[in-house]
């Protein structure tokens, strides 16, 4: 288990490092909005097919009792999608984190109530990978997968995206 959480974390860092290494070569404001930028890409591309291969499995398994070579073939990609999901989405916290920073003296309550969701997403999320207590896993899965944090987390983004260049 530790070599696997040694190369995740490895995994983690070299994406946040190569991710902004081109942000860098602009300097100036440019580079906190890029850093933004690259937050809700990181993001996206981090949620949007896991969410999708999650549905599909799913829906294979509930409406297609045929298909369960199918499901047997979706179940063996879980565990590389899965970490995919995390070492991206947390690359675009760490990009979302290095933006708020570079830009604190702006701090205004949309920017806080953003920081606080991404960060109570991901730690929800890094519990859920690491605990094995059963009530604990039922908890943070609760909390990580809320449709109402998510669709919290977009409104969020947008409000700070429109509400940024004030």
């Amino acid at each position: 288990m530790e070599e696997r959480s040694t190369k995740t974390l490895a995994l983690i860092l070299m994406l946040f490092v190569f991710s902004i290494q081109p942000v860098f070569a602009d300097g100036g404001e440019e580079v906190n909005k890029e850093l933004g930028w690259l937050a809700i890409g990181a993001g996206a591309l981090a949620t949007l097919p896991f969410n999708a291969y999650n549905f599909l499995r799913r829906f294979i398994t509930a409406f297609i009792p045929d298909a369960r070579d199918i499901s047997r073939k979706l179940a063996l990609i879980y565990k590389p999608a899965l970490h995919f999901h995390i070492a991206v989405n947390s690359a675009g916290t760490l990009a979302a984190f290095s933006h708020g920073f570079a830009l604190i003296r702006y701090l205004d309550p949309i920017s806080l109530s953003l920081t606080v969701v991404i960060a109570a997403v991901m730690v929800s999320g890094y519990f859920l990978m690491l605990v094995s207590n059963r009530y604990s896993k039922a908890l943070n899965k609760v909390i990580h997968t809320q449709i109402v944090i998510t669709a919290l987390l977009i409104v969020l983004i947008i409000l700070h995206v429109i509400t940024a260049e004030d």
